[in-house]
């Protein structure tokens, strides 16, 4: 039980940080709720639940296969960590998003998320060298490690895309730039200890591959 909270709970963090973090589909949720309002936001908001079912499994069956060779499961984990630092330098450096009301667009939202999110690179190396890895490894199961972890990740992740059209179409001065700035670089420092933890696993593996030499 133990165990299961632990996933839950780094699934719920990353989520966060996953969820403010600037990009893509971050910027298609602004500009779609300040020209056509708070539903035309939410439903870019959902697009990474459409998109990801599919990259998970395929992550988890592949990650699950090298599950006893401590080699790729050692680069997997190195390039989770080199994952994390850029999405934390990315959110520490990240510029100042402007509230722009003529950027263009059109209002077919949940198909322009769908596209942004399939063509971004994030969402197949987090799930490669991140979300797949965490699963695996807990000894709660993959079937209860998965859910644990993936329900509290989308539920915080997408919550706060909506969190984010909601505020914007509410009152876009509630969440200035200055304040999500600083949002931002809250998240770069956890998702920098998370790096870190990572960097931890490559070494173990890495040592553990040594071994069988």
């Amino acid at each position: 039980m133990g165990e299961l909270i632990a996933i839950s709970s780094k699934g719920a963090i990353i989520g966060f940080c996953a969820g403010i973090a600037p990009g893509p589909l971050t910027i298609l949720v602004i500009t779609q709720t300040l020209r056509f309002g708070l539903v035309e936001g939410v439903k870019v908001g959902i697009a990474p639940v459409i998109t990801d079912i599919p990259i998970i499994f395929i992550s988890l069956w592949t990650v699950s296969a090298w599950n006893q060779m401590p080699l790729p499961l050692a680069l997997l984990s190195a390039t989770g960590a080199i994952f994390l630092i850029i999405m934390a330098k990315g959110n520490w450096s990240a510029p100042m998003i402007s509230w722009d009301k003529d950027q263009p667009s059109n209002p077919r939202s949940i198909l322009q998320g769908v596209i942004t999110n399939l063509l971004n690179p994030h969402p197949y190396l987090f799930w490669m060298t991140i979300g797949a890895p965490l699963i695996v490894k807990a000894k709660a199961g993959l079937f209860g490690a998965g859910v644990s972890f993936v329900l509290p990740m989308f539920a915080m992740m997408v919550g706060i895309k909506v969190l984010l059209a909601w505020m914007v179409a509410a009152a876009g001065k509630q969440l200035t730039p200055k304040r999500y700035q600083l949002a931002l670089r809250g998240s770069s420092a956890t998702l920098m200890i998370f790096a870190l933890s990572f960097a931890w696993t490559a070494w173990q593996h890495l040592n553990q591959f040594m071994e069988l030499k």
